[in-house]
């Protein structure tokens, strides 16, 4: 097992958020699907028998678990000329702050679309789902009036944690 593998889940956010790290980074993986969530297979287990859940970075043959540590440890561990986690201590906060709040918005709002009891529940996740928008819209001009989101219009080119 040596090199980088990214175990993950074709449509997992926190997965494509170590994904984008990667290719950031320049870094070559390999990318092992979890197929099945519900029923976790061997080698999940294995190398996170924890929290038993994707993501999983698997370098050299250590696991590496939960996304934004994950991130983390690629920043740290593949120094480029640019870091995706600021220099900046306030940037560095305003950037993971954001990226706390959208991290624990979406686990929830995903739990409570998959364990909705009625269609009224469900569409109480949708409006909160649009409020957290939103509210997360409102950081990221906040971040953006700062410099320090990816912006179009070419005025910053490095890719840093409040792109991914």
């Amino acid at each position: 097992m040596a090199g980088v593998q990214l175990i993950s889940f074709l449509f997992s956010p926190f997965g494509r958020k170590v994904e984008i790290a990667l290719r950031a980074k320049g870094i070559a993986y390999e990318v092992v699907v979890e197929k099945d969530l519900q029923h976790k297979s061997e080698m999940l287990v294995k190398v996170n028998p924890v929290y038993k859940k994707i993501p999983v970075l698997l370098h050299n043959g250590r696991s590496i678990c939960e996304s934004k540590l994950i991130v983390e440890y690629i920043d740290e561990t593949w120094p480029s000329p640019h870091q995706l986690f600021l220099r900046d201590p306030y940037d560095r906060y305003l950037v993971r702050f954001w990226a706390d709040f959208l991290d624990h918005k979406i686990r929830a709002i995903g739990v409570m679309c998959a364990d909705h009891k009625s269609e009224a529940e469900l569409e109480m996740t949708r409006e909160e789902y649009r409020e957290m928008w939103v509210t997360v819209e409102s950081g990221l001009g906040e971040l953006e009036s700062r410099g320090l989101v990816h912006l179009k219009d070419g005025k910053r080119s490095e890719i840093n944690y409040a792109d991914v």
